[in-house]
């Protein structure tokens, strides 16, 4: 098991970044799609957001809007994250770490239609993304972009 996670450790300048490529089965991967559907329909129903293009955590934790994690259809994702969690602790600290993960925010990145840059994640000991709308094959699409 600390072979396979070693094999996704990556070293980024002061940054130890770990990637695993999740797969939902297609229950889980449906009802996180239908959940940010009805996300992407009501949110531009706020009187905050109605003229934006782009939207993303700031902006949407001011409205209450970050919290996406607790809704039903995030169970699985939640699951995955605290395995995958847990396991990247165990790598770098052992297996009695003694650490508590709690998720904090989550929230859906809402682009434009013809495509648009993520924000930062200025304050995160710990994130992750999973690009559920990643269009294979697009210049760009789903780049993750570190910057020190």
């Amino acid at each position: 098991m600390f072979e396979l996670l070693q094999k996704g450790l990556h070293w980024l300048f002061p940054t130890l970044a770990l990637q695993v490529d999740l797969e939902p089965d297609k229950d889980a991967a449906a009802g996180m799609e239908a959940q940010l559907e009805a996300f992407d329909r009501n949110v531009f129903l706020h009187p905050d957001f109605r003229m934006r293009n782009n939207l993303a955590g700031d902006l949407l934790g001011r409205a209450g809007l970050d919290q996406l994690h607790r809704t039903e259809a995030f169970q699985w994702l939640n699951q995955s994250l605290a395995s995958q969690v847990e396991n990247y602790l165990v790598s770098l600290l052992g297996p009695d770490h003694g650490l508590e993960v709690h998720i904090h925010k989550a929230w859906p990145v809402v682009c434009a239609r013809e495509g648009a840059r993520s924000s930062r994640i200025p304050i995160a000991m710990l994130s992750s993304m999973l690009f559920l709308h990643a269009k294979r094959g697009e210049k760009n699409s789903g780049e993750l972009e570190f910057q020190a």
